[in-house]
């Protein structure tokens, strides 16, 4: 205890000496003249101001006891021995941080709300190590300052070891006498009883036995209001617990503005600034920053320690060296805590504090990647004899802060286990825990868990076709990591188990739009697959389907081909026809993507005759489907609808949603076509919602085309813009470099109608160079047929006429006739342009009787250009002799005006 007679000049004078500094040197670091410093020294008389003495004890990192006893010689008062009273003023004894505190100002203000209402006594905030529970509370004492007549003080409880001396700790704090023989307790209580203060208890969680104490005195002393922080909620009656989360991470698509105002990637940046680094937010830059924050689950300390790398890392070798947290995760600044200089020391002091049992339940669910449902937990983690329940224990280690139980909505489907609470395990915990594994546990935890996932993903999947679709595919989204996990385990253990796993997720990665990752776990295990790996004939046949399916959705048709093959000749010899049946819907299907319709729809047939023989419906509404997508492109509208709607009967009857959304998508684009606008409208919207419900990204991309090309060809280009913006995100977010294609054409001629050619030559451009990569023949064709028009609207007539004439000659070869009459409107142009009306007018013939034969009622490709193409041909020819020449190519086969055409160009 400091003596009375110690004035606080000779104090200053002893801590500066023993901190090896001068006057002039104590000065600077406080940001004070060093004349100030030498008055105080000199002059016992002086009394310095509150918020001096803060900043020259922080000058001096004075430890707590300390910074009382500077501040009690800076207002001495007397108090009689043995009273315990405290001193007569306010008290300001809580640290002032030198950082800024960021993302943390809504709760801060919501925490002082609650002490504001007058009755709480008792707060304590919970959360893992460097979450920041101690700044927030921090922020919250000084905002609440004015409010406490007797002030506030801090006392920080991590150095005790004993949580017996906690109340004496407090006592000193609050500078309590204790020279007599009354008990603490009692000292306590007596100078508390009356008083009107904040009382911050920093650290608590290994001092727990101490909270019956503390509560005792809050009983006792009214106007005592005491905030805890503690990686242990302390669960006593009357308090309240607060549970501080990590920041806010910046989401995948953020902006770089939108970085900067995300809690966690503000932080970085700050930290990475303070520490000499500046970082400059780009296209390339954002993007790392906000997966450095996500990888470190917005963790403030992982995020400062991460941002002090930069001095020796650059950007993309700290996110690659993210893979492994803890090793980088260290060398904190010098002021934190021993505990805090590191994430393995924060998270070791919380480990410490569990018992066995415990510790052996974190080291086992850190196999689980993502989190994972209390069933899960079940069969990976089973106790030993002896041990507590599984849930006793798992509720310590949420007490602990070292794991979360987040709540999701409850499962829409009864015993479907989607809803209800989800043990989750920040990254760097469970990268610790992986650590205390030894290997004999890692081995047969692992196995538990690829044994729980496998059954998980082949418990359910006949339901990703039928009515459940949307929660299934749900729950294995939310179960990603864990079946990621389960996958790595299994290739490089368990080949049976990995060939079953991908066998049963294939129709995940393809409706979820993992089409590049479900085509790498694909190639690796099949090249992995021997005679020693046994597996039934049906699941090696699914999963080669599955690549086929994956490969077709990216164009790699070779490799689509030989796993067709492979797929086609293994059902084949062991005569599973539900095998059989996919096989040939998936060859169908891959040769309808490579323009060979004969083929496709010669294997649709024979399915479809073997799904009516089997009854298998899906396989039915696929083939039924597939064939009227062959009569579709083959010009043959009529027969399309009608094997549509008997498609979508059969998937309606079958529950399979996929199939359902399938047939809707080919009914809004064949009514669309037939300029039934209002049908295609209300079809396509219903099957939007549908599509959206199952969380499927490629069929939802599909009917955002169908939909924006309603819109553009009622003339609602802003809307179209709009809805091919949509489908083209999605695309590129499923690794669809094919479709993006497409898509760029769409909005290239949308640009074109919104009077922008350049725009719509560059984005043209764009589309028709990955129609030409991917070898795409009728995509290639539209596109050229679409350059055409934009080219033959900025007067360049000779490249439009060579643009179009390539187009003509492919959509021939192809025997898609389509749109071959924007072909033919393309050429009437350049013909006008030409001043040969005659030919452009017959042209025009050819045109219409295309539309009617196949029942494309297609409005014109470029509206105003074709007006002003008519407008020009009928006043040079007069209305007679434009009618006559206009009847005359309309009565001449196609095929013959096609061929007229491409021999005079």
């Amino acid at each position: 205890m400091l003596s009375p007679d110690v004035t606080f000049g000779a104090l200053l004078r002893r801590h500066r000496l023993a901190a090896g500094l001068t006057q002039e040197g104590l000065a600077d670091r406080a940001g004070l003249s060093a004349k100030a410093v030498s008055d105080l020294e000199r002059d016992p008389g002086r009394t310095p101001r509150l918020d001096t003495v803060t900043l020259l004890a922080d000058a001096l990192a004075l430890a707590p006891e300390q910074r009382a006893d500077l501040l009690g010689a800076a207002r001495p008062v007397s108090v009689p021995p043995g009273a315990g009273g405290l001193p007569q003023r306010p008290r300001q004894l809580v640290p002032r941080p030198l950082t800024p505190l960021i993302g943390r100002a809504g709760v801060a203000a919501a925490l002082v709300d609650v002490l504001r209402r007058g009755d709480l006594q008792l707060l304590t905030l919970t959360g893992p190590g460097g979450v920041g529970k101690t700044r927030v509370a921090i922020e919250v004492a000084r905002r609440l300052a004015d409010d406490f007549t007797d002030g506030v003080v801090f006392v920080d409880l991590a150095p005790l070891r004993d949580s017996g001396l906690v109340l004496a700790t407090v006592g000193r704090r609050l500078g309590v006498d204790e020279r007599d023989a009354t008990p603490l307790h009692e000292l306590l209580t007596a100078s508390l009883q009356d008083r009107h203060l904040l009382l911050l208890l920093d650290n608590f969680e290994h001092v727990l036995e101490a909270r019956h104490a503390v509560l005792g005195l809050l009983e006792a002393c009214p106007g005592l209001v005491t905030l805890v922080t503690s990686r242990v909620a302390l669960r006593v009656r009357g308090g309240q617990d607060y549970r501080i989360a990590p920041l806010t991470v910046p989401q995948e698509a953020d902006s770089p503005e939108a970085l900067v105002r995300s809690p966690a990637g503000e932080l970085f940046l700050e930290r990475a600034r303070a520490d000499g680094t500046e970082l400059r937010l780009n296209a390339e830059t954002a993007p790392a920053v906000a997966e450095i924050c996500r990888r470190l689950g917005g963790l403030p300390l992982a995020i400062e320690l991460a941002a002090a790398r930069l001095r020796l890392l650059p950007l993309p070798t700290l996110l690659s060296r993210l893979d492994r947290h803890l090793p980088l995760l260290e060398g904190g600044p010098h002021d934190l805590p021993d505990r805090q200089r590191t994430m393995r020391d924060t998270i070791t002091w919380s480990y410490r504090m569990l018992n066995a049992p415990q510790q052996a339940l974190l080291r086992r669910l850190s196999v689980f990647a993502g989190g994972c449902t209390p069933d899960a937990v079940e069969a990976v983690c089973p106790p030993d004899d002896g041990e507590p329940a599984l849930l006793d224990r798992l509720a310590a280690l949420v007490d602990s802060s070292l794991v979360r139980l987040d709540d999701l909505p409850a499962a829409p489907k009864a015993g479907d286990a989607t809803g209800g609470p989800r043990v989750v395990l920040l990254d760097t915990i469970r990268e610790y825990g992986l650590d205390q594994l030894s290997a004999e546990d890692h081995a047969d935890a692992s196995a538990r868990h690829a044994a729980y996932y496998l059954s998980l993903s082949e418990g359910g999947q006949r339901e990703l076709a039928g009515p459940a679709t949307g929660t299934r595919l749900a729950r294995l989204e939310r179960e990603h990591g864990n079946l990621r996990a389960a996958l790595g385990w299994a290739v490089r253990t368990s080949p049976a188990t990995a060939v079953r796993l991908a066998a049963a997720l294939s129709d995940f990665w393809e409706q979820r739009g993992y089409l590049s990752e479900g085509r790498r776990w694909l190639s690796e295990i099949l090249e992995d697959v021997d005679a020693t790996v046994t597996v039934s004939p049906s699941v090696q046949v699914q999963v080669l389907l599955g690549a086929a399916t994956l490969a077709i959705q990216q164009a790699a048709y070779s490799e689509a081909e030989i796993r067709c093959a492979q797929a086609f000749a293994l059902a084949e010899e062991h005569g599973d026809q539900l095998a059989l049946i996919a096989a040939l819907n998936t060859r169908g299907l891959l040769a309808r993507h490579q323009d060979r319709y004969a083929d496709a729809g010669k294997d649709h047939r024979k399915a479809l005759a073997s799904a009516a023989a089997t009854s298998d419906l899906s396989g039915e509404a696929a083939a039924l489907y597939g064939l009227a997508s062959v009569a579709m492109f083959a010009g043959d509208v009529t027969r399309a609808k009608t094997l549509l709607e008997e498609s979508l009967a059969v998937a309606r009857r079958a529950g399979d949603q996929r199939a359902i959304a399938n047939a809707g998508f080919l009914l809004s684009w064949q009514a669309t076509n037939a300029g039934r606008y209002e049908q295609a409208e209300a079809v396509g919207a219903e099957t939007l919602v549908l599509c959206r419900s199952l969380g499927n990204p490629g069929q939802t991309a599909e009917v955002l085309f169908a939909l924006g090309t309603v819109a553009q060809f009622k003339g609602e280009h802003d809307r179209a813009a709009t809805l091919f913006g949509e489908c083209l995100v999605l695309h590129r977010r499923r690794g669809d470099e094919h479709s993006i294609g497409r898509v760029q054409s769409a909005l290239g001629i949308t640009a074109l109608h919104r009077g922008d050619p350049v725009l719509a030559l560059t984005l043209l451009e764009a589309g028709l160079a990955i129609e030409r990569r991917y070898e795409d023949r009728w995509g290639r064709a539209m596109s050229l047929t679409l350059l055409a028009h934009a080219e033959l609207a900025m007067a360049n007539d000779t490249r439009a006429q060579a643009l179009l004439t390539e187009a003509a000659g492919l959509f021939q070869e192809i025997g898609n006739p389509l749109y071959l009459s924007w072909c033919l409107e393309g050429l009437a142009g350049v013909a006008a342009v030409r001043g040969r009306h005659e030919h452009a007018a017959d042209l025009d013939g050819a045109r219409e009787t295309v539309r009617n034969q196949t029942g494309m009622l297609l409005p014109p490709a470029h509206p105003a250009g074709y007006a002003r193409t008519l407008a020009a041909v009928r006043d040079a020819l007069g209305e007679e002799a434009f009618d006559a020449a206009r009847t005359a190519g309309g009565a001449r086969p196609v095929d013959q005006t096609i061929v007229a055409a491409l021999a005079d160009a």
